[in-house]
């Protein structure tokens, strides 16, 4: 008895230790298990609001028909029309695979693709470059969070205002709203570069440059959606348009370092001189649309009897 009751204590103590050695390692077990449960659920509320939708327009998009001919809805009559309204002035692509390779080589070797997409990536660059100076102008204004969000807000505004307005046109005279966008821009950048410590004018070139990429970004997409050749030509094109949205992108975002504080000169310098060019690219566009519209009328007028009415519907807008 007495060598079981010398032993108990010792016992005893090695048996606390252990669960307090363990109690410790629980604890850590648990901090660990509640970290990870903390995470996964994180990354599913993310998988949640990134994925999910895009998984689900897929699968939506696997049992949506591809082409007018296969949608059970339409009657032939209905069918026909899609099809014309794809078409729009070419020859109709029937059936799921193209067979008019033609359309290929002439959507490469058309002129408008190229100033469309320089004008799409010259407003992209500039996209990508405000959202890296304005953060740090904004900064130091000394204004609260609510009036920042305020001072933010208002590019918006009138970019969704402008959109709206120019969806009212019957779409006619978008060179005025892109040029008019590619100015703003050009403006805002001038009065940055110009006057680099005065917050109030930063503060209004901000506000004009935000003001003219999403007035005139948007406008660009719907500008080649409804002058460009559908189908097979326009999907062909449509990387060439849609390339210079990342590269744009991503060098607008690293013309601006932060070594140069809010004095990027480099970095303004070259966007103004690149929105001058997507000016002058939209002139160049709006002629070439213009033209393409002569022609076509001089075609048709050719064909057609002096007294009847000339058909514009399928022209060129511009």
């Amino acid at each position: 008895m007495a060598g079981e009751e010398k032993f108990a204590p010792i016992s005893e103590q090695f048996v606390l230790e252990t669960l307090v050695r363990e109690k410790r390692r629980v604890r850590k077990l648990a901090i660990a298990i509640l970290l990870i449960i903390c995470l996964l659920y994180f990354v599913s509320f993310l998988f949640f609001v990134q994925y999910v939708p895009i998984i689900f327009l897929l699968v939506v998009s696997w049992f949506a028909s591809n082409r007018p001919e296969s949608i059970p809805l339409y009657t032939n009559c209905d069918r026909l029309i899609a099809l014309e309204r794809g078409a729009y002035r070419t020859d109709l692509d029937r059936g799921l695979f193209v067979r008019l390779k033609k359309h290929f080589i002439v959507a490469l070797s058309d002129r408008r693709i190229l100033f469309c997409s320089t004008i799409h990536y010259a407003l992209n660059f500039s996209l990508g470059s405000a959202s890296s100076f304005l953060p740090i102008i904004v900064k130091t204004f000394g204004y609260t969070n609510a009036h920042t969000l305020f001072i933010l807000l208002l590019p918006y505004i009138v970019g969704t205002t402008m959109l709206f307005t120019t969806s009212t046109m019957d779409r006619k005279n978008r060179v005025l709203v892109v040029f008019g966008g590619c100015f703003a821009e050009t403006i805002g950048h001038l009065l940055v570069v110009l006057a680099p410590h005065s917050m109030q004018v930063n503060a209004i070139g901000a506000f004009l440059v935000y003001s003219g990429i999403y007035t005139a970004v948007g406008i660009i997409i719907v500008w080649f959606v409804h002058s460009f050749s559908p189908e097979t030509r326009k999907f062909a094109q449509m990387p060439f348009l849609l390339i210079g949205q990342p590269c744009g992108v991503m060098l607008g975002a690293i013309m601006y370092p932060s070594t140069d504080s809010f004095l990027c000169w480099c970095g303004f310098t070259f966007t103004c001189a690149l929105q001058v060019w997507a000016m002058i690219c939209s002139i160049i566009l709006y002629k070439l649309c213009k033209q393409d519209n002569v022609k076509r009328r001089n075609e048709l007028d050719a064909k057609s009897d002096p007294g009847a009415m000339v058909d514009t519907s399928t022209d060129q807008v511009y």
